[in-house]
């Protein structure tokens, strides 16, 4: 499989009246670490899967942290990288400094070529005004072809 990519980008800006200060971190980095008088652990088959996607570096956050300044934004690039045909899935950390931070999951799924492709009509969403599980919005910005 040729190396391909998916990309997104999320804006972060500060609505706050002060500089702040933000960072991702990946499962790997959040680990605890086992002392030596500890029992070794053997891993669960969603570890074994996240240290793969780590080692193969499947998705990647740029930048991973960044300082900003009131009013001042940033974008984030979330990429997806194709290589292989499976589900894919990364926890990650998003920690404002002196917050509470967000764990949240990343999920990617390749499929064999030509199965199927999603076209997204619109190149900027705005879900500002959209209801918490209301799906219609996305599935009129969206279109499957088989």
């Amino acid at each position: 499989m040729k190396n391909k990519y998916v990309e997104i980008f999320l804006t972060l800006r500060n609505l706050g009246g002060v500089t702040t200060e933000f960072f991702f971190k990946l499962s790997d980095e959040i680990s605890i670490k086992n002392e030596i008088w500890m029992d070794p652990i053997e891993p669960n088959s969603s570890e074994t899967q996240e240290y793969h996607v780590l080692k193969e570096k499947i998705f990647e956050i740029q930048p991973r942290q960044a300082k900003l300044e009131p009013l001042e934004c940033c974008n984030i690039s979330l990429k997806y990288n194709i290589k292989e045909e499976k589900k894919h899935s990364l926890k990650v950390v998003f920690q404002i400094v002196n917050g509470k931070p967000l764990v949240f999951e990343l999920f990617g799924e390749t499929h064999p070529e030509k199965k199927g492709i999603l076209e997204i009509r619109n190149r900027v969403l705005d879900f500002r005004s959209v209801p918490m599980g209301f799906v219609s919005f996305i599935m009129n910005h969206i279109r499957w072809f088989q």
